[in-house]
């Protein structure tokens, strides 16, 4: 939430970042059955919800510095990442690893994004 509000006061959104948000929403909805199945007896609208947000975080990253749009998908693969791991129980420390070294890489581009 504070990333997407640093976003917007950065450079207000637009069209394509509307467009953006349509399409990935649409994406996240088209998904939902499967999420639904890997949830279990897990209420699954806590997941599509930040899902979604993550949708809008992505989308208000476009119209931003291309350093920072590359950090804030990366943003989104690492907590996808991590999701899976969560849902299909993947007890793994490679896998521990590739969630954190897709993360710290979006964390430290975000902040790049500042000094560029």
């Amino acid at each position: 939430l504070l990333y997407s509000a640093a976003y917007v006061l950065a450079a207000p959104p637009g069209w394509t970042s509307l467009g953006a948000f349509a399409v990935l929403a649409v994406f996240c909805l088209l998904r939902y059955p499967g999420l639904k199945k890997y949830a279990g007896k897990k209420n699954p609208l806590p997941y599509l919800g930040y899902a979604l947000l993550l949708c809008v975080m992505l989308s208000l990253a476009l119209p931003q510095k291309p350093v920072l749009l590359a950090g804030a998908a990366l943003f989104v693969v690492s907590d996808s990442l991590l999701a899976r791991r969560i849902m299909l129980k993947i007890q793994s420390n490679r896998y521990d690893d590739l969630c954190l070294g897709v993360y710290y890489l979006a964390q430290f581009l975000i902040a790049l994004s500042l000094l560029t």
